[in-house]
């Protein structure tokens, strides 16, 4: 009986030890990190009366006779289950989601303890504490070697408040972008920029004397426009890149192009016609010179002229009486051959305005009176020997003059040879090429024929803006027949070729973007006269351009000598500009700006742009001795056509800023993979920088209360440069049984002999969790479940004192049983 007894208080002290267990399970609900645990129950040694016997025979065997003697707690068990996280405001808190323990020391790392309670801060020093102020361990930023080195052991993370970061030059340079490929600039105005100016004088700089070549993309030429910048100029670029003032791309074919005329193309016969021939024959006199257009004769029998002429190509025949029965039939055809006919004091003239069509047979005037023409004969009438009249048909006979004075004549005499042909050219057809044409030198009259100007089945080929700019001009000068006479001033004359027929005529390119031409007044100046229209050729179905046509229509018009200038429409090109600042070795900014601008199409459909890169003076970044400013480089990139890059000079930059700074310093430029889109593209959408970077800052100290952490465990500080550093990395441990750890108090555990030891490393590998920043791990312990279990400790509690007071009562029956 007394074996009940204390069975009974082994009971009691065992739910006892369980409900301090609980109690403080519970107590600790709201502690971070904390780690619930468990009593563990057990049975106490049992007393054996009677051994257990083995079947014998008959007799079965029979089972051991014990009386237990009770209860105890023979260990806690600490549950690691995982923690809720709470995000926090602090930026220096951090959670363990999974296994591991955060690594403290108060020993500079001799001695480590171990906490999930992620509370961190920095102390007055720049130690990283916990709430104990014990030391957080991981690994600090080397300054030296600019890492953090996590192979070597931990130590106590230190971060020196106001801690320097030193200046780092600039070693890279990227760039990410997209320069537009498409048919419009869009509203961006920034996007375009106008097309490179260009002198008067093809292969020179007037402006310096130099020789240069304006058309070579692989050299440009700079003026200084300040003393931290240059433009370019001096510079043809292809023309089927060029954009409207309404950012409209031209997107010229091959053989797009438009008819420029200088002048009206006029020609007038040299010699005077006789008075007409009367249409009746009693009405003509005896011995009398006349035109012959036709005429009835006496009898009333029409004797009509004929007429055989072909005029740009158009055959036109009439027969009739009267002159204007002629004139009539040619300028019904004028739609076609742009060609009027008139005639004034006896001489016949024909003018093409050339203000009507897109073909030649609409252009300028090439003659020919075929040989079976009567209408225009001179011819004088002679009387009949016999009767005295007036000669019938055949008594009119040719009066020592040419047959027929539609063109003159040759030496311009009366009884000269009758020109048969004549071409007069004041219009000229500008064609352009997507391939590149050489214009040849500066032309000079004496040596060079009209006929050694670039040409495609006879007209003017170009490419770029400076073949354009030259052509009109040469042609101003001395490619156009100014009076007329079927002959260029500069074409071949006895032997050698005449002066230029409009000398001082120029055409250049502004700065804004515009062609200009000038006609200064002077000796052999001529008054001219604009008319462009658009091109077209049916033959290889080429249609005109109409927005190439609308940038020269401005020039439309009389332009007499000594007026001042006219304009072309003012003509753009794609561009883009990127500015990038870029650090020395001192920390002194500097600004590297990259201009981008479309130069030609390429042969597979793609484009090649141009790059202009500099710096401000002092500093430089070119020293190849090219004649370019020391701050400029001058590359080019190319795209295919599906946008993608395919090349880009220059790749590599050295850098000196001239102010004490480290010279030749390299800066390699990374605008993207060839052959990818990982850098600039050229797609048919607005120009546009998304990313630029530079590894390069200045110098910057740390900031107060300017750390965070992040979920590899870095803790990273901002800088008063506006740079952020990753300044330490905090370690993890692992063990490989975590309820062996013992707790010390103060959220911090030790490892024992049954915990093993400690594994040190990063966060999310070797099967320790991930860190969560700016957040932390409550309590583990479920208040339900804690609850609940006070209550099961409660009852075995009082079912264990009823042991008791029962034993008790027995003992009493039996103490009575005396009485």
């Amino acid at each position: 009986m007394m074996r009940s007894l204390w069975a009974g208080v082994s009971g009691l002290q065992a739910h006892q030890y369980a409900m301090d267990v609980e109690g403080n399970n519970i107590a600790n609900v709201n502690t971070f990190g904390f780690k619930y645990s468990r009593a563990d129950f057990s049975t106490l040694m049992s007393q054996t009366s009677k051994i257990a016997t083995a079947p014998d025979g008959d007799l079965g065997g029979k089972n051991p006779m014990q009386v237990g003697l009770g209860a105890g707690v023979n260990s806690t068990t600490r549950i690691h289950s995982q923690g809720n996280i709470q995000t926090t405001d602090k930026n220096t808190d951090l959670a363990i989601n999974g296994d591991g323990f955060f690594i403290v020391s108060n020993d500079g790392g001799v001695t480590q303890f171990y906490t999930r309670a992620g509370d961190f801060k920095t102390d007055a020093v720049g130690n990283f504490v916990d709430n104990n102020g014990y030391t957080v361990q991981g690994w600090n930023y080397n300054q030296e070697t600019g890492q953090i080195d996590s192979s070597k052991s931990v130590e106590d993370i230190v971060i020196p408040p106001g801690m320097s970061m030193p200046a780092r030059p600039s070693s890279i340079v990227k760039l990410t972008a997209n320069l537009d490929s498409g048919n419009t600039l869009g509203s961006n105005a920034s996007a375009k920029r106008p097309i490179y100016a260009l002198d008067s004088t093809h292969g020179r700089r007037d402006d310096t004397g130099t020789a240069i070549d304006e058309n070579d993309t692989g050299h440009t030429e700079f003026y200084t426009t300040s003393k931290t910048g240059a433009q370019v100029t001096e510079k043809g670029v292809d023309m089927g890149v060029v954009f409207n003032a309404k950012g409209e791309g031209l997107n010229l074919r091959e053989g797009q192009g438009i008819w420029v005329s200088y002048a009206d193309a006029k020609h007038t016969s040299n010699i005077a016609m006789s008075p007409d021939l009367p249409t009746e024959q009693a009405q003509m006199q005896d011995n009398t010179q006349y035109t012959f257009w036709g005429f009835k004769d006496a009898n009333g029998d029409s004797h009509p002229a004929k007429l055989n002429i072909t005029i740009n190509g158009v055959n036109i025949q009439a027969e009739g009486v009267g002159r204007d029965t002629f004139l009539n039939a040619i300028n019904a055809k004028t739609a076609e051959t742009g060609v009027v006919a008139s005639i004034v004091d006896g001489k016949i003239t024909f003018t093409n305005d050339n203000s009507t069509g897109t073909t030649s047979k609409s252009k300028n005037l090439n003659i020919q009176i075929h040989a079976d023409t009567t209408a225009g004969a001179q011819v004088e009438t002679r009387a009949n020997a016999s009767t005295g009249d007036v000669a019938t048909p055949p008594l009119l006979t040719a009066n020592g003059t040419a047959d027929r004075a539609w063109l003159g004549t040759d030496d311009g005499q009366p009884n000269g040879a009758a020109k048969m042909n004549v071409q007069v050219v004041t219009a000229h057809e500008y064609i352009y090429s997507k391939n590149g044409v050489d214009i040849g030198a500066n032309p000079n009259p004496t040596n060079n024929p009209p006929q050694n100007m670039p040409t495609m089945n006879g007209q003017r080929v170009f490419h770029t803006t400076e073949d354009l700019r030259e052509l009109l001009q040469r042609d101003a000068r001395w490619g156009v027949d100014y009076d007329g006479d079927g002959t260029l001033e500069g074409a071949q004359n006895n032997g050698g070729f005449g002066d230029d027929a409009n000398p001082l005529v120029e055409v250049v390119v502004e700065s804004d973007g515009r062609f200009k031409i000038t006609n200064p007044k002077g000796d052999n100046s001529k008054d001219m006269t604009f008319k462009v229209t658009g091109y077209s050729n049916e033959t290889n179905k080429i249609a005109t351009n109409d927005k190439f046509t609308a940038m020269f229509s401005a020039l439309d018009g009389n332009f007499n000598a000594g007026n001042n200038e006219k304009y072309s429409q003012d003509m753009y090109l794609s561009a883009h500009t990127a500015s990038i600042e870029i650090f020395d070795s001192l920390g002194s900014r500097h600004e590297l700006t990259v201009q981008f601008t479309k130069q030609t199409k390429t042969a597979d459909g793609g484009a090649e742009w141009s790059i202009i890169i500099s710096v401000p003076e002092p500093a430089e970044i070119n020293f190849s001795g090219d004649g370019a400013p020391g701050n400029i480089v001058v590359g080019n990139l190319r795209f295919g056509n599906d946008g993608s890059l395919q090349s880009y000079t220059p790749n590599v930059l050295n850098f000196t800023g001239n102010n004490g700074s480290k010279p030749d310093q390299v800066v390699k430029l990374d605008f993207g993979t060839t052959g990818a889109f990982d850098g600039l593209t050229s797609y048919d959408k607005d120009s546009a920088t998304t990313k630029q970077e530079t590894d390069g800052y200045t110098g910057g100290n740390l900031k107060p209360d300017a750390l965070r952490t992040d979920e590899n465990g870095y803790i990273y500080g901002e800088f008063t440069n506006g740079k952020t550093l990753a300044l330490a990395k905090v370690a993890l441990a692992s063990f490989p049984n975590n309820m062996g750890l013992e707790e010390i108090g103060n959220n911090l555990f030790k490892a024992t002999a049954n915990s093993g030891n400690a594994t040190i490393g990063h966060a999310g590998e070797g099967g320790r969790g991930g860190l969560k920043s700016s957040a932390i791990e409550m309590s583990n312990v479920d208040l339900s479940r804690a609850l609940t279990e006070l209550i099961v400790i409660q009852r075995g509690y009082q079912a264990n004192s009823k042991t008791i007071t029962t034993s008790d009562q027995l003992l009493n029956t039996l103490l009575q049983l005396k009485q």
